[in-house]
């Protein structure tokens, strides 16, 4: 099975974890704020570094969070 990491949970990642989803990957938003989680997505707090990183490390990553 295909699995997904994204980082951050605006407009972009709702979009991209649901059409990831229609396909069959499973999906886990990276986050500092869970607030209305969806059904079928692993929500990770930014701040657990040890679990973080190491979904980082076996997952394909997409990162929707702006540069500043």
């Amino acid at each position: 099975m295909i699995k997904l990491s994204i980082i951050g949970n605006g407009y972009t990642a709702q979009y991209l974890s649901k059409e990831a989803l229609k396909k069959g990957i499973q999906v886990s938003i990276i986050t500092r704020n869970i607030s209305n989680p969806k059904k079928n997505i692993h929500y990770f707090n930014y701040f657990d570094s040890k679990n973080v990183a190491e979904k980082l490390s076996k997952e394909n990553i997409i990162s929707t969070v702006p540069p500043k």
